[in-house]
């Protein structure tokens, strides 16, 4: 004999199992994306650090002499598509020939290349802007050139 109690599941209760299920659903594939995401910005982070490292090694084992003052840039052919780098070299107070180089690798659409702001808001150094790209990785180091 059947028992007249079980009669399943009511329509309230399986509609809202749904929705509990397709809300689940979307924040997973949201944390999927957000990884996929995270995971190519971290390879392109790690590409441009060793890349700038690269750039400042070369100038400090600059064959002919030690680099020039000013601005190079320049970008890594088919060796690293879609990364540029930019280089400055600025003397320093000192004396001595120390100069500072400052090694800078980006990466992206190179004319299009998204940029913003940065101030630091305190002090005498408030209204000083810096213009940066969002997407690159930056070095300084200091060398002493023998004369």
């Amino acid at each position: 004999m059947v028992s007249k109690n079980n009669q399943g599941f009511t329509l309230l209760e399986v509609m809202i199992s749904l929705a509990v299920l397709g809300v689940t659903a979307i924040v997973l594939l949201g944390l999927r994306n957000w990884d996929l995401d995270t995971r190519l910005f971290s390879q392109k982070v790690t590409i441009a650090t060793l890349l700038v490292q690269e750039k400042l090694v070369e100038a400090e084992l600059a064959v002919d002499g030690p680099p020039a003052f000013g601005v190079t840039t320049g970008d890594f052919g088919d060796r690293a598509p879609g990364f540029f780098w930019r280089q400055t070299v600025s003397a320093t107070p000192l004396t001595i020939d120390v100069r500072e180089v400052k090694a800078r690798v980006s990466w992206g659409q190179r004319d299009e290349e998204e940029n913003f702001v940065i101030s630091s808001g305190f002090g005498e150094d408030a209204d000083d802007e810096e213009t940066e790209t969002s997407d690159a990785v930056e070095a300084v180091a200091y060398y002493l050139f023998e004369q």
